[in-house]
């Protein structure tokens, strides 16, 4: 028979059951059943659970819960990030839907806090339901990121959470800095070193104020290119460009020439950090007009003077 608790402290095999009848999960009180770590909140609409479904390669759908494949070696970028929420030890990330968060907002990644641990939550509005596949893809493995990052960080001792469940630099970040060295190209601390380069030269802020993880984003270190990049290459490569209309596929060729799969993905990561010093430098459009051109031309598939409407495709299935 198996052994349900070496079973249990494998990461890989969190929400399955073995042939043995144990449930793999997280241990919780006695008698209780276990709890799983990447929770698809109960009121979560279905096309957000459908496109959560789709990237992480969930293998069971007919559950609340991610069920990450079981070969983790062929991970993609979000993937892999998930893939840090899916263990025994691992913090517990959920996925929820708020129908009152404002359009503007789209979505927010936060933590909270609970006897030295911290549980991290990403909550997508009516907005974002509303919007394509692309917009929606965009935008979870943008705030995947920041849960991340937040989750490393905070294991570091680098952050610290506010009563609200938003993060704010610790005020021992920079003495964490200069004692460890964090410029090893350990993709273990990626975010600690570019947090490391913020503080060495830290930027203006914008509003909302807490642009500085916004910042981390664009930050470039040693050889490598700003992390958005990652997150556009991401989105080029794994969006289902085949599902798109040739009206709005013919649009954006018009507008963005050959490579416009490229510069759709980019652009809309970067209409997510119009707001930083990054930005600035990127453009040469003040963050309004970038964000107006963008849900113009590719949430809505329009372009001036022209009554032609071909938005982006809406159905996840």
């Amino acid at each position: 028979p198996d052994d349900c608790t070496s079973l249990a402290t494998d990461p890989t095999q969190v929400g399955l059951v073995s042939p043995s009848g144990c449930n793999i999960g997280v241990p919780t009180e006695p008698n209780l059943p276990y709890k799983p770590i990447v929770n698809l909140d109960a009121g979560l609409d279905p096309k957000t659970k459908c496109m959560l479904q789709k990237m992480s390669g969930d293998t069971n759908l007919t559950d609340d819960i991610i069920t990450l494949p079981k070969n983790s070696t062929t991970d993609d970028l979000f993937q892999k990030m998930l893939r840090k929420f899916n263990g025994v030890d691992a913090p517990q990330l959920t996925f929820k839907y708020d129908p009152n968060l404002t359009a503007t907002t789209g979505a927010y990644a936060n933590g909270t806090s609970l006897d030295g641990g911290v549980t991290y939550q990403i909550t997508v509005g009516e907005g974002l339901v509303q919007s394509s596949n692309i917009r929606i893809m965009t935008t979870l493995v943008h705030e995947l990121t920041h849960v991340f990052m937040l989750n490393e960080l905070f294991q570091l001792g680098m952050i610290e959470w506010m009563p609200d469940g938003h993060p704010k630099i610790s005020g021992s970040a920079a003495t964490t800095c200069i004692n460890n060295n964090y410029f090893s190209n350990d993709d273990a601390y990626f975010f600690a070193e570019l947090l490391c380069l913020y503080i060495e030269n830290p930027t203006p802020q914008l509003v909302p104020a807490n642009q500085w993880m916004h910042d981390l984003f664009g930050t470039i270190t040693l050889d490598m290119p700003a992390f958005t990049l990652n997150l556009a290459n991401y989105v080029e490569n794994k969006h289902d460009w085949n599902n798109e209309s040739a009206g709005w596929s013919s649009a954006m060729l018009a507008k963005y020439g050959s490579d416009w799969k490229s510069k759709v993905s980019m652009n809309l990561q970067m209409d997510a950090v119009r707001q930083t010093n990054y930005f600035s430098t990127w453009s040469n459009l003040t963050p309004e007009q970038f964000h107006i051109e963008v849900k113009t031309i590719i949430d809505n598939g329009q372009f001036p003077n022209s009554n032609s409407n071909n938005p982006p495709n809406k159905n996840c299935n």
